[in-house]
């Protein structure tokens, strides 16, 4: 199941309409987690899966996260992998530190990929972070390259996303995965980056 990630803002309607547009068959809509108890959502059409998850901010919550709910960090450092645990750690590529001569400041490394890989960490990217970032693209681009082949070597799943905050932003589906074979995942890899997520939506 084709799935993309979004961050509505009142405009959910919106959002399943322009996702149907675009080839998707499944939408995660992803909210401050605070604000989830008594989320009422507008009913998606028919031929189109939706699911609310939590975007947990780590300098706020430390507790693992609950098991029961999707649950998304931006950014994270070892903390977040092994304590909180949450399903998806995205925008890692988003660090200040300067890229070394010989290695990029992608906020992944060996040791964060075995703890993902271990307890079965999703390592998210989102289009609208890389157009939206403060630090230079090819930086970003470079660091997401980099993070690709960490997490082709250690075996962890990756999630390609657009993260869009208002349906425009949103891509279709064979442009995300012509964007993830663009940044060095295989075919087989960018088709699995939209499909990840599939399993929270059974």
């Amino acid at each position: 199941m084709r799935i993309d990630v979004v961050l509505p803002k009142g405009n959910e309607s919106e959002f399943y309409q322009q996702a149907l547009s675009l080839g998707y068959e499944g939408l995660v809509l992803l909210y401050p987690i605070e604000r989830l108890k008594g989320l009422k959502l507008p009913k998606p059409p028919q031929n189109l899966k939706v699911t609310p998850a939590g975007l947990i901010d780590a300098k706020r919550i430390s507790r693992r996260a609950p098991k029961k709910l999707l649950t998304f960090i931006e950014g994270g450092k070892r903390h977040e992998f092994e304590k909180i645990c949450p399903n998806v750690i995205f925008n890692l590529e988003q660090s200040k530190k300067p890229d070394k001569t010989h290695y990029r400041s992608s906020g992944l490394d060996d040791v964060l990929c075995r703890i993902a890989h271990k307890a079965g960490i999703i390592v998210g990217f989102g289009l609208n972070r890389i157009l939206n970032s403060a630090i230079p693209r090819h930086v970003v681009l470079g660091r997401i390259m980099q993070n690709i082949r960490f997490c082709r070597r250690f075996d962890v799943e990756m999630l390609l996303g657009s993260f869009a905050n208002q349906p425009l932003g949103m891509r279709s589906a064979h442009d995300m995965i012509a964007f993830g074979m663009s940044l060095g995942m295989s075919s087989i890899e960018a088709k699995q980056s939209i499909e990840v997520l599939t399993r929270f939506f059974i």
